[in-house]
Parts: structure tokens; sequence; C-alpha cells
């Protein structure tokens, strides 16, 4: 369940800092640049002409905090890529259920996925589902493989024992999650099945200095209203959701510091 969050108007101003969603947008933009094979210089112009950068110094300052953040994940990238194979056609009945799509970011070696940000309880998930997709279609010359590239770390997932069954189960969950909100929060949920209740668990569900802690998450609190997470029995929920969705993935699952990686 999502809610569209509201839009803001842009100040007619000009920019002379970014802040963090800007960051982000910008990280991306110059990730792409530089796996276009686009210079400093370019790359400049073309954000200065997308009004991505703060005019004068300040815009080639931040340029170039970023330029140092992401040349060392694009050579990590880089150095996974093998050959790049065509997405596949994917289209699965699953228990009751039907599965249509692509999955693309193809090699011999499986799949690759990257994001230029630290890996978060999204992207362990949504490598998990395309993963299993992998693993279900088994294509011929492809290993049953899968890797996701973060800023931080590197997830790698083993070949999975009956995907079919895994895949169908989560299925079944997101069908049970239209029809009546599922206590699932995924990175309070990944923080509980990886250290307990605890530190981590407050910081992902209500730490005042997380900038989007679960709880304040504007579909949880409509969702449940009336009802608080961190009691029985939507904590009892919560356990359940959590070990029935992400039992099986972190079992699949290995990761490695980006340091590491670059080694």
């Amino acid at each position: 369940m999502r809610l569209p969050e509201e839009t803001e108007i842009p100040e007619d101003t000009e920019p002379f800092d970014a802040d963090n969603l800007e960051r982000y947008q910008l990280r991306q933009s110059l990730l792409q640049g530089l796996l276009d094979g686009r210079d400093r210089k370019s790359i400049l112009a073309r954000l200065r002409g997308e009004g991505g950068l703060p005019h004068g110094a300040p815009g080639e300052l931040l340029l170039d905090e970023q330029l140092a953040e992401a040349e060392p994940f694009v050579r990590r990238l880089q150095g996974r890529w093998t050959e790049v194979l065509e997405p596949i056609e994917v289209d699965l009945s699953l228990a009751g259920f039907r599965l249509q799509g692509q999955l693309g970011n193809l090699q011999p070696t499986g799949l690759l996925d990257y994001r230029f940000g630290a890996l978060k309880a999204k992207d362990r998930l949504r490598a998990w589902v395309r993963h299993l997709v992998l693993n279900v279609l088994a294509p011929e010359g492809i290993q049953p493989l899968s890797t996701h590239l973060a800023k931080d770390r590197t997830l790698t997932l083993a070949p999975a024992q009956d995907p079919s069954a895994l895949l169908a189960d989560l299925l079944d969950l997101r069908w049970q999650g239209l029809q009546r909100p599922v206590a699932f929060f995924p990175e309070t949920a990944l923080a509980w099945m990886q250290y307990g209740y605890g530190t981590a668990f407050d910081q992902a569900w209500s730490d005042p200095f997380n900038p989007v802690p679960e709880q304040g998450d504007v579909a949880v609190r409509i969702a449940f209203r009336g009802r608080d997470p961190m009691r029985d029995p939507v904590r009892a929920e919560l356990e359940q959701a959590a070990t029935r969705i992400l039992g099986p993935m972190l079992d699949h699952s290995a990761t490695v510091k980006a340091e590491r990686d670059l080694s």
C-alpha cells in the first residue's frame, strides 16, 4: 500500500545546495554519464544544463565529491559485466497466479543488478524476486546466480531450492496484502531477522534520527490505525511475515563490503 505524496512547487530561485533527494538524483545521473563513457567536462555541462548542479564553484565541488564515490562503483560494476544478453520474456503460471514481464540485466554468469545507493531491504527483495524468476525459468547458458551491487555492499544469491514454491508463496502473500494490511515493514523486519529486537530494530522503526522511519510512513499509519504494530497480535504477525518472506531470502544470501569487492 502506497499513497501519493504531495509534490512541492519548485521555488523560483537559483539552487545553491542539494538536499538528500537531489543528491540521490544527481548520483544516478552521474552514474549513467560514467557508464556512457562521458568525461568530467561533458558530465558537468549536461548536469548544469539539466539544472542538476548549483552554479559556480559549489556545483563543481559537489560534482567532484560525487565523482569520488561514483568512480569506484563503476569499476566494481564494469569488473563484473561480461557478455550482456537479451532480456527474457516471462510468462509464468504459479498456484493460480500469472506472472508476466521481462527479465533483463542477464549475462552467462547470471543476473547483475545495481543501484548507486546503500543496500536496502527493498533492493534485497527486488533481487530475490528476480532471482526466483531466473531459477524458475532456468534458461540454457545462464547460471542460476544473482548479484546486486550497492554503494556500500555487494549482495549475492545462491541457486534456489524449489524456486516455484518460494515464488508462489510470495505471490500468495501479495494477494493477501491486496485484501487486508499485512504486518510487513521491510527495513524493520530485516533488522529483526538479523539482530532481533534492539538498536537496529528501533532505528528502522522509530528512530528520530532516521529520515524515513517506517513507523512514520503514511500508509502504515492509515493501515494500522488503532492497532500498535509493536504489540500483539500485530507484532506476532510481523514476526511471522518476516520469517516467511525474508527467511528463505537470507538463507540464500551473502554480502561483502564494497571495499572487499574492489580488491
